[in-house]
């Protein structure tokens, strides 16, 4: 869900990533972003982007 959403949102990546999308291409980009992540943090921006705040 990560990877499809940020392929949708690129804008959403941090800048350092965003950079690199005329150069390398919208989807190494977006894995290279994704892959990069720790557990935590890809469980974190999960929760962020997809989780209902009353949820949680």
């Amino acid at each position: 869900m990560l990877y499809e959403h940020f392929l949708e949102n690129p804008c959403e990546m941090p800048h350092e990533f965003t950079d690199y999308i005329e150069k390398d291409g919208l989807t190494r980009v977006v894995l290279d972003y994704v892959s990069g992540m720790t557990d935590r943090y890809a469980i974190a921006r999960f929760e962020e982007l997809f989780v209902p705040k009353n949820w949680q």
